[in-house]
């Protein structure tokens, strides 16, 4: 539960809860949201912990009733892979980049759930406060990720990046020969900033897909940017008009629909 008492108990404002649940959300494993409800249910009163998980149980009512089994291991001060079931064959590696929020668009136990722990091990990139991908340390996160990571392991790999995080997913792909690179939401970086990588284009081997809501252009204005330089499909999602498509499409319960146009099944 991450030493959520001792943290429950230094809460003194409604600032800090709201912060306490939001770092709890960022990080937390399925089984271990599963196993903090049923602490907060027999050790109350956490009345401000119990209408947060009332809200998460409504956006995933299987995260509480039956967790995926995922274990968090930190690789680095950037990198948290989830692993799934160490000894399943043909797994897959979900590389994914988080945005500025410090999610993939969803609270990570309601991401993980989407995904079969026989089928798949989820790394996760996430900036650490006052980082950008344009830091040279985080440009180069992927072969460090590769070091740390037996990547022959896995039956394939693909990369997933949200917002702020779908134009490094696109870069990772390319950089380890992914199967597929997948930018949700996804922007250019500031030009003085961070220039697209010389050779940069699209490879046979590397399936590129740009996703965004139909109905919101500022994302469908970058998806053609990054497209331009990085080629790859541009997937409008219909009757989306906001930048998180990914909560859209959860609430709709469509989501599972995506994932397997994307080459993303989350079942495998």
């Amino acid at each position: 539960m991450r030493d959520f008492a001792q943290k429950a108990r230094e809460c003194s404002t409604e600032n800090a809860w709201n912060r306490l649940h939001i770092d709890l959300e960022n990080v937390l494993a399925p089984q271990e949201l599963a196993q903090l409800a049923r602490y907060e249910q027999s050790a109350g009163p956490f009345i401000r912990t119990a209408k947060w998980l009332d809200k998460l149980r409504r956006l995933s009512p299987d995260v509480f009733d039956a967790p995926r089994c995922f274990q968090a291991e930190p690789l680095h001060a950037n990198l948290t892979l989830y692993r799934g079931a160490p000894y399943a064959r043909n797994r897959r590696l979900l590389f994914t980049f988080a945005g500025n929020a410090g999610r993939v668009m969803l609270p990570m136990p309601v991401f993980l759930q989407l995904f079969d722990p026989l089928a798949w091990d989820v790394l996760v990139v996430c900036k650490q406060r006052g980082q950008s991908y344009c830091d040279a340390a985080l440009q180069d996160i992927a072969p460090a990720a590769a070091g740390l990571l037996d990547l022959a392991e896995y039956r394939s790999v693909a990369c997933l990046g949200t917002s702020s995080g779908g134009f490094p997913a696109i870069v990772a792909a390319l950089r380890i020969g992914a199967a597929v690179g997948v930018s949700v939401g996804g922007s250019p970086p500031p030009a003085d900033r961070f220039a697209f990588p010389a050779g940069l284009g699209g490879s046979g081997s590397t399936r590129l897909v740009y996703v965004h809501g139909a109905d919101f252009e500022r994302d469908g204005v970058s998806a053609a940017i990054l497209a331009r330089h990085a080629p790859g499909e541009i997937l409008a999602v219909p009757g989306v008009a906001r930048h998180n498509v990914l909560a859209a499409l959860i609430a709709e319960g469509t989501i599972g629909a995506l994932l397997d146009s994307i080459g993303i099944s989350g079942g495998g």
